[in-house]
């Protein structure tokens, strides 16, 4: 009986760091690919975020002085754009329920009327300092500062609720 115990305390301990090794191994693959989503992520939100400075610039030739729809606009274009390239490239989802795309445009249209006051009192404040090269830099630096936002929204949104793997046998699609 004694021997059977620790033979089985043994299996039980050995088993136990098997599993933990896998599990790490596991888990070190999903950061891994976590990682690699996010460098996606990035590169796509940058592609699309010259689309949205080119369609900028091209509204704002037909907008009054001073409208703001040309940058929600442009915004909104180049997000719904980088919406679907993400879901194909970057996390590969083909089982998206109908709901994601009304709840994406709903986030995203209130990240970027969010965005647009942050990113017009960065510039004055930018400006407001005086310095000649941050003065210039002013409205690329509120633009980096809402996408940086957008990615801190946009990513876990789109990754974990969005465009989470549905192809497992417990998850419930629509």
């Amino acid at each position: 009986m004694f021997l059977f115990y620790h033979i089985v305390k043994l299996y039980t301990i050995e088993n136990l760091a098997s599993n933990c090794y896998y599990f790490h191994m596991e888990t070190t693959n999903n950061k891994k690919k976590t990682l690699w989503e996010m460098v996606k992520f990035a590169i796509v939100g940058g592609l699309f975020g010259l689309i949205q400075l080119v369609l900028v610039n091209v509204f704002a030739l037909i907008a009054d002085e001073g409208a703001q729809w040309p940058y929600f606009v442009s915004n909104l274009i180049a997000n719904i754009c980088g919406y679907f390239q993400n879901r194909k490239t970057t996390f590969k989802a083909e089982n998206v329920p109908k709901w994601c795309m009304p709840v994406y445009i709903i986030v995203i249209s209130a990240v970027i009327i969010a965005a647009t006051p942050l990113q017009a009192a960065i510039v004055r404040f930018l400006r407001t300092l005086g310095i000649g090269t941050i003065t210039a830099l002013a409205p690329t630096i509120a633009a980096c500062t809402a996408g940086f936002l957008q990615f801190c929204i946009l990513f876990p949104l789109e990754k974990f609720v969005l465009f989470k793997d549905r192809s497992s046998p417990g998850s419930k699609e629509e």
